[in-house]
């Protein structure tokens, strides 16, 4: 008897939650609806389901807080086009009850801007179309909005400047703990002191995107921007970093 009491209220508490996400989606929905808001999804909406995967996923860079595996999913997926647009959204949230997560132009390794950590309902706001970068050569400042990429800052730089060509490469590195720890090593003396015009990164990992070798083993990868030709990257990075 006791078993069929726990039953029934975990039942009873599955109904409940259930009821309220739900009163929580079409409340929020109207909302937005009413603030003349029509870029979002509803999980709950069958007939945009692909879409609503489509945008909840193409950003995440750390597949083990994919979303698909996990049943916290987002309850709706805003995708605000200006200032004004963004504010109603967050009003919208808080009326409805619910958590925001909001999602830039970073990579959120953590996964804190599409997962949640508790049963509680939640949005994410997405800002992929709040993307602008406006950018001073007078002043040498840039006013990059939030949803905006690197690739996307980097391309508004090298517009404002006038420069002929923006040169970006990618360089990946195998072998043993040592030589990657080595070039690591190398790399954190020589990224901070290249020209400012120069941006180059490390990723270290086994099985990297970029590493072709067979079975997949420990590898480096370089990215990197230049703001001028290529000759001129390959000379700056043969000077400073031939590894």
């Amino acid at each position: 008897m006791e078993h069929l009491h726990l039953l029934l209220l975990s039942l009873s508490l599955l109904i409940t939650s259930t009821t309220t996400t739900s009163s929580s989606s079409t409340d929020f929905a109207s909302c937005l609806k009413s603030n003349n808001i029509n870029n979002f999804t509803l999980s709950s909406d069958t007939t945009t389901t692909s879409s609503f995967n489509h945008f909840l996923n193409y950003s995440i860079q750390n597949l083990r807080f994919n979303p698909d595996s996990s049943p916290l999913k987002p309850v709706a997926l805003v995708l605000p086009d200006t200032l004004r647009r963004l504010r109603a959204t967050v009003l919208c949230s808080r009326r409805a009850s619910l958590t925001i997560r909001l999602r830039s132009g970073g990579h959120s390794y953590e996964g804190l801007s599409y997962v949640s950590s508790g049963p509680d309902p939640f949005v994410v706001v997405d800002m992929m179309n709040l993307n602008r970068v406006r950018v001073s050569p007078e002043t040498r400042t840039a006013w990059v909005e939030a949803g905006a990429t690197l690739g996307e800052t980097y391309f508004a730089i090298h517009d404002s400047a006038g420069r002929d060509s923006v040169t970006g490469f990618v360089i990946n590195r195998a072998g043993s703990t040592r030589l990657v720890t080595q070039l690591v090593h190398k790399w954190q003396r020589v990224a901070h002191r290249l020209p400012d015009e120069f941006y180059l990164s490390a990723f270290v990992g086994a099985g990297l995107p970029e590493y072709r070798g067979e079975p997949p083993g420990l590898s480096v990868t370089f990215k990197g921007f230049y703001q001028g030709g290529i000759r001129e990257a390959v000379e700056v990075l043969a000077g400073r970093f031939p590894s």
